[in-house]
Order: C-alpha cells, then structure tokens, then sequence
C-alpha cells in the first residue's frame, strides 16, 4: 500500500488536573485551518453562580461524527468561602480513575449515524476522596472526547461539587446544586460523513493491531484497550500513546478470550476493532 502508511498499535479518555491562582487558557485548544486559510478559533462557555465560575473550551470545527476533541473544563473559585471536589490536587495525575471523578462529560441530542464505544471504556473508574477548594484558586481538566452522534449534539459538563469536606466515618456530604440548572452545555454541528483523509483503518491480527492512516498524513495515534483473558478483565484507563514500536494484544493462555481496541488521533475519526478467541 504505497499510498497508505501502517504502523503496530493497541487501547478512552485523557486528562489532567493543574491548581493554580488564576484560570489557564485550553492548553491543548489551538485554532484549525479550514477550506481558504480561514482560522476557526476554540469555542467556548462560562456558567457563573455564587462566586463559582466553570468554563469549557473545545478544540474548533467543522466536526464530524467519532472525531476525537480536546475539551478543557476549568473551575474557579471566586466566592469568600471554600468548597469541596471530588478527585485530588495532584498536577501528576496519571490515570483518570482520579480525576475524571471531578468533572464529567456526557452528549444529549444528536441523530444516526452514531459511533458507538464499549461500556468498558468508558468507564470513569472508581470513587476518590474530597478536596479542598480555596477561595481564588482554579482547577482545570483535559479531556480527549470522540463525538458520539452526528446532526445537533450537545456536549455537557459536569461536575462533584460539595459546600463542606467528608463526614464522620469519611462519608460524603450531599452534593451541591449550584450549576444543576444550568450546568455548561455547547451545542455542535456535526456531520455524518468522515473526511477521506481523517479516516483510520485497523486491521486485527492474532497478537497485534495494524492501524492504517491517510496517504500523507502523521498524526499522534493514540488508543485505549480491554481484553478478557478466562475470568480476567484487563486494559487501559485512559488515552496513551501509541509507542514507536507499536503495542501487542496481550497473550492468553486460556482457549477463550477477546479484545477490544480504540483507537484515534486528535481531529481525526475513532475506529473500534473487536476480536475474539472461541474456546
């Protein structure tokens, strides 16, 4: 395939959490060169209530259905007192089982054709403890987010948000509606047709994933996987890049097993490939 590059890949969401006294701008959010030049810079919205104020800002458009985008939701507290969020303070965080129990993201609306991911990995992995946060600091997150739908989606953020720390017995407190009425929401136009040249392609072998991309084309591959080797259930927790010397499908020694793998670039489509092991 002279016209088609392959590279060794296995495999969804990448994030980091960064306090600090003011709001950063979206790291990953730069502007896109569309058709003439044009430069189409980050969309964005801010909710403010009590003193609080939570933005998101996304990697700008045209969009299309499966793209992965970059989405940074910040927090700030602006208020005299302080709150309490899920996750931790770290600015090392590694894994997202942490973080993304702060903030969360999730599309309502939207119509056919769908890109559809494994429940497995979409998981946000597992409850962490409360944080403080004091009057005149910020929090932000990253997300790395494949468009679940083409026509009008919109994307949502969220947030575990408290007006006071753990209880006795570290139980938590009941959580605060200060944003429930109004959480941030941007509405996207999607369309339902992939661009040739941000289309990926795998092709699934025994103990390893080919991913094909766009003649011309060398895009950071990323990906996420989960495999079931007998009882056991393995796989990443969140976006990793794709190494240069490529990722192997786990070695089972049981009859029966399967693997899933995602896998995509930002700005470009998200491809799925499943593969299993009859016993």
């Amino acid at each position: 395939m002279a016209a088609e590059r392959r590279g060794l890949i296995l495999v969804v969401m990448c994030l980091l959490i960064v306090l600090g006294s003011t709001t950063a701008k979206a790291a990953g959010n730069g502007s896109r060169r569309v058709a003439g030049g044009a430069t189409m810079a980050p969309i964005s919205i801010t909710r403010r209530s009590n003193g609080l104020v939570m933005s998101v800002d996304i990697s700008p458009g045209p969009y299309f259905v499966s793209e992965l985008i970059s989405v940074q939701v910040t927090l700030s507290n602006q208020s005299l007192k302080a709150i309490w969020y899920q996750g931790v303070t770290t600015a090392n965080i590694r894994t997202p089982s942490e973080g993304r129990t702060t903030f969360f993201l999730h599309f309502s609306g939207g119509s056919p054709p769908h890109f559809v991911m494994s429940p497995f990995l979409q998981n946000g992995g597992g409850q962490v403890g409360l944080t403080k946060l004091p009057p005149g600091t910020t929090i932000h997150m990253i997300f790395l987010a494949p468009l679940p739908s083409s026509g009008s989606p919109a994307l949502v953020a969220q947030a575990h948000l408290y007006d006071r720390g753990p209880g006795i017995g570290n139980y938590f407190p009941p959580p605060m509606h200060i944003f429930a009425a109004s959480w941030p929401s941007l509405p996207l136009t999607v369309s339902s047709r992939v661009p040739t040249n941000r289309a990926l392609r795998l092709h699934a072998a025994a103990t390893h994933v080919d991913v094909i991309v766009p003649h011309g084309s060398l895009p950071q591959l990323l990906y996420q996987q989960t495999s079931r080797c007998g009882n056991l259930q393995t796989g990443t927790s969140d976006w990793t890049a794709i190494p240069s010397s490529g990722v192997s499908l786990s070695d089972c020694p049981y009859a029966a097993s399967t693997a899933q793998v995602l896998v995509s670039a930002l700005g470009y489509a998200s491809i799925m490939e499943s593969t299993k092991k009859a016993g």
